[in-house]
């Protein structure tokens, strides 16, 4: 099964303090969809508005995601002429998966998106999950990479997660996310781009914390965080986006 995600955080609309705003780069944003053409798309910190532009360019793509109550949501898009949605599924990471409060330290109530797709070639399934855990809380990134983990876990078939983790890898949440998904740039024959994936227009504090993690069955062919500029040769988010290509093994 020969498949893409990518996973972009594509920066809260009104929330800009060094970005153009939304109306001015949301067209970026879907060129650089188009562009890549990946298969599955994560995206965080997406009003529901937002999300509205982004269907309305990029008609190819079917969408999930539920409103997390605030107005953010994470949903996945899947390329309708490569892949069918066929199951979908949201949960809160909270000891109660149906109570959206804020759980353990979090700021924020954070959710999971969840879609089963089959390949259309070859009518092969895979799990996507796609989430944006708390920035403040590291207790609550760990319970939550805990709950998501115990997730994984139970499917036959093979697992694809995008996120903005907020997490670095030598970091507890990472640690536990690896416990049942590669992280894709460590297993991937091509690597391109720089380590970093937030970079917030400031390179000194540019830091690597969104990633594409997926099963050990699934073969990692190309890694890549895709540093893409605007026609004012600025990135249209603060996050570079990450892309991961895989190919069937054998």
């Amino acid at each position: 099964m020969t498949i893409s995600a990518l996973s972009y955080n594509v920066l809260y609309d009104g929330l800009e303090t060094v970005a153009v705003e939304w109306p001015e780069r949301v067209d970026d944003v879907a060129a650089l969809i188009d562009v890549h053409e990946p298969v599955l798309v994560g995206l965080q910190e997406c009003w529901m508005g937002q999300a509205g532009d982004l269907r309305e360019r990029l008609p190819g793509y079917d969408w999930f995601g539920e409103n997390r109550d605030i107005g953010e949501h994470t949903p996945i898009g899947v390329r309708r002429d490569a892949a069918t949605i066929v199951d979908t599924e949201t949960f809160w990471l909270a000891p109660d998966r149906t109570d959206r409060r804020p759980a353990w330290d979090a700021t924020l109530p954070r959710l999971a998106t969840h879609v089963t797709v089959e390949h259309s070639s070859t009518g092969d399934r895979l799990e996507h999950y796609n989430v944006h855990l708390d920035v403040d809380g590291p207790r609550a990134r760990v319970e939550s990479a805990r709950i998501l983990r115990d997730q994984f876990l139970q499917h036959d078939a093979p697992v694809v997660l995008t996120g903005d983790c907020n997490c670095r890898p030598d970091s507890a949440a990472y640690d536990v996310l690896t416990d049942a998904l590669a992280d894709t740039r460590e297993t991937a024959r091509v690597r391109h781009g720089p380590l970093e994936t937030y970079h917030g227009y400031d390179r000194p504090k540019a830091k690597r914390i969104d990633y594409v993690f997926a099963s050990p069955t699934l073969d990692p062919h190309a890694h890549a965080v895709l540093t893409d500029t605007a026609a004012n040769w600025l990135s249209a988010s603060d996050h570079w986006p990450v892309l991961t290509r895989f190919e069937p093994r054998g």
